[in-house]
């Protein structure tokens, strides 16, 4: 079997049913799709058992969080690479047989990834991810440019690794994992876009407080630091990642509503590395953030 696709999900039913039959609909063969029911409350399990398909496994397990439920499904897979989906998001039908592509015409790589677009929840597009440079192993220096969806990562080099189930890093993890397989091989990009990030008010990564972004970045910063792998090859870069996360506690406190909190933040970014503001993709945060603060400055 070529791929496992694992689906965590937490009481969204009604989303992670399209998000399955998506990927049950994709063109090809030699896949299958693993859900794994992090102690939903809904009618998740319900739904999905009405799904007649040998394709599809359904697994519940206690509540854990994102990192456990998709180590937990990698530990049940069969496939020879890992793709992890968002339970709220949608694969195109062309997502595996282009990922089959990218295996064959690279030979087997490591870990790879894949373009994407993101919709609201009208379907309306904001943004495509379609050209990404190949290797694209500094990219995650200077942020996060991908979600779970396009990444896949094979079963062996998984097994070393793994995502961090570590609650303080909730919502990181996936960076986290991106800057280690970034130290140990060629993170490679392939140009095909097949799959949607649905980008709604509810998405898991919203909502946090400034305190709890502050613990998760000093606890993404204290897992690399530990890594000597990493450090031996980034570890020189680790103060533009630091203003990096900063930028990422910004936007995230903008969207909450917050309109001085992420000032601060830009400024202390352009303390440990003025760059990292100029950087390509950090535009539309700085407009996030002082369309808040002026809105805000008139209206007082």
């Amino acid at each position: 079997m070529k791929f496992s696709v694992i689906i965590p999900t937490f009481n969204r039913a009604q989303l992670v049913l399209k998000s399955v039959r998506s990927a049950l609909e994709s063109e090809g063969n030699g896949f299958e799709v693993i859900v794994v029911d992090d102690g939903s409350t809904d009618e998740t399990e319900s739904l999905l058992r009405t799904i007649q398909d040998t394709r599809l496994r359904y697994i519940k397990k206690n509540n854990g969080e994102r990192a456990s439920a998709r180590n937990f499904g990698a530990a049940q897979a069969r496939g020879e690479y890992l793709n992890f989906f968002d339970s709220d998001d949608r694969m195109l039908p062309s997502h595996l047989t282009e990922a089959d592509k990218c295996v064959q015409s690279l030979g087997r790589p490591e870990v790879f990834a894949l373009g994407y677009r993101v919709e609201n929840a009208l379907g309306k597009r904001s943004r495509t991810v379609g050209r990404l440079p190949d290797p694209m192993n500094l990219e995650f220096i200077r942020g996060n440019p991908l979600g779970c969806n396009p990444v896949f990562v094979r079963r062996d080099i998984f097994a070393g690794l793994s995502f961090k189930e570590d609650r303080d890093l909730a919502g990181s993890e996936d960076i986290l994992l991106w800057l280690q397989l970034s130290a140990r091989y060629p993170f490679r990009f392939w140009p095909s876009v097949t799959s949607v990030l649905l980008d709604h008010d509810s998405r898991s990564v919203y909502g946090y407080s400034e305190a709890a972004l502050e613990a998760r970045n000093e606890t993404l910063l204290r897992y690399l630091e530990t890594d000597s792998v990493f450090m031996n090859c980034y570890g020189s870069h680790l103060r533009q990642i630091r203003a990096q996360r900063h930028i990422y506690t910004a936007v995230h406190l903008a969207v909450a509503g917050f309109h001085f909190l992420p000032l601060k933040h830009l400024a202390i970014a352009a303390r440990l590395k003025l760059r990292s503001l100029f950087q390509a993709g950090t535009a539309g945060t700085l407009k996030l953030v002082f369309l808040g603060f002026f809105r805000t400055y008139r209206s007082g």
